[in-house]
């Protein structure tokens, strides 16, 4: 059987375009399907992504740099769902007041990070850029005050 992870399970929004909705003269509320637009939204989601291949072959140790218990965990879930492996690290101190992530890849790839940064709700400014050819990990995600754990996935872009 094959070895499915966070990253394998996508979820989609049926919802207008895919469908339209009117009520009937007698008051029931009825979604009418978009067949095209839907079998396309269907195709999408029972094709394996390329990405989610590429992306676990990167790993983001994650460090909880605050007092508030289980923020890694979060963080390391939401970056498993987006297809990044992800490893807990012990945290050095507890008074992060902004989360940062340090790319510590020796080839800089801005690609990568930006999918992390928007993957977790992160400016651009967030990224701090330390190559590291020693390095058995790519990056090194810090949390800081700021982390923001909730968010709407459908907000997300790839």
């Amino acid at each position: 059987a094959p070895k499915m992870t966070n990253a394998d399970i996508r979820s989609y929004y049926i919802r207008p375009p895919y469908v339209t909705s009117w009520i009937t003269s007698g008051g029931a509320y009825v979604l009418s399907p978009n067949q095209e637009l839907l079998s396309q939204l269907l195709t999408e989601a029972l094709t394996p992504s390329t990405r989610t291949v590429q992306r676990q072959a990167i790993t983001i140790e994650v460090m909880n740099g605050t007092s508030i218990p289980g923020y890694e965990e979060l963080a390391s879930t939401r970056l498993n769902y987006a297809g990044f492996e992800t490893k807990i690290v012990p945290t050095d101190r507890q008074d992060y007041a902004y989360s940062v992530l340090i790319d510590k890849s020796a080839v800089q790839d801005h690609s990568t990070s930006d999918t992390i940064l928007n993957v977790l709700g992160m400016l651009p400014g967030s990224l701090i850029p330390s190559p590291d050819a020693n390095s058995s990990e790519g990056y090194l995600l810090i949390l800081g005050y700021d982390y923001q754990p909730c968010f709407r996935p459908e907000k997300l872009t790839e």
